[in-house]
């Protein structure tokens, strides 16, 4: 029967950091039968700097996450791990919720053509600073906030009037890949079978006087713009 593993023949010790955690590898001091691989978890934080200090590492104090709430729909968006303080040998792995996708010795990460389905997603960046016997872990997140893209409503008239007695003609521009489908409304009443991209009312008269609304289905979401028609 093999004796019990002692403190001196542990294979790796992970202290926890706040969110982050510290691995130190110690050599194996006895036969791989007679050692029991464990790790602990130190929250002392006197322990911590202790050990971070026989680590040679540089603590990171704090890491924060910033550009995610600003991001607009299909550009570009650069989402930035500041580090205080900064280490020239840090490493960054970024995660989508809990999906890896990259790791990079750069603090930024660049998302292209951002759909708007990633509005509410977790971004999260976990930073690790190489130390001489080990690694520092550090993790951060936060929210993405896509602002939409909005369709415009291109009127046939000028300036959105329209002379009593004629046709007012509506259309949407600047549709996106993800657009399924349409509904026109008019003062936020539905408006019967006006599920296509142009809007057509004929015979305007008085009643047609106001603010006509267009609801986009963007994948799982709805976005709107709306603008004010006269009839003079």
């Amino acid at each position: 029967m093999n004796p019990p593993a002692t403190l001196a023949e542990l294979v790796t010790i992970k202290v926890t950091l706040d969110e982050g955690v510290i691995s130190m590898k110690k050599k194996q001091t006895t036969r791989p039968t007679a050692v029991t691989p464990r790790e602990f978890v130190i929250t002392s934080p006197l322990i911590i700097d202790q050990l971070t200090t026989q680590l040679a590492i540089l603590p990171i104090e704090n890491v924060e996450l910033v550009g995610g709430d600003t991001a607009q729909e299909n550009q570009t968006a650069v989402i930035t791990a500041e580090v205080t303080p900064s280490h020239p040998e840090d490493l960054f792995r970024w995660y989508l919720d809990d999906r890896a996708l990259a790791l990079q010795p750069q603090n930024k990460l660049h998302l292209m053509d951002v759909p708007l389905s990633l509005d509410g997603m977790t971004i999260k960046c976990m930073v690790m600073r190489p130390g001489e016997q080990g690694t520092l872990k550090i993790t951060a997140e936060t929210t993405l906030q896509i602002a939409p893209q909005l369709p415009n409503i291109v009127a046939s008239q000028p300036l959105h009037q329209v002379a009593a007695g004629s046709t007012l003609r509506l259309s949407v521009v600047g549709k996106t890949a993800q657009d399924v489908g349409y509904q026109w409304l008019f003062e936020d009443e539905p408006i019967q079978g006006a599920v296509g991209e142009t809007l057509l009312v004929r015979g305007c008269d008085a009643q047609h006087d106001g603010t006509y609304t267009v609801q986009v289905n963007r994948g799982f979401r709805r976005v709107a713009t709306s603008v004010d028609v006269r009839v003079v």
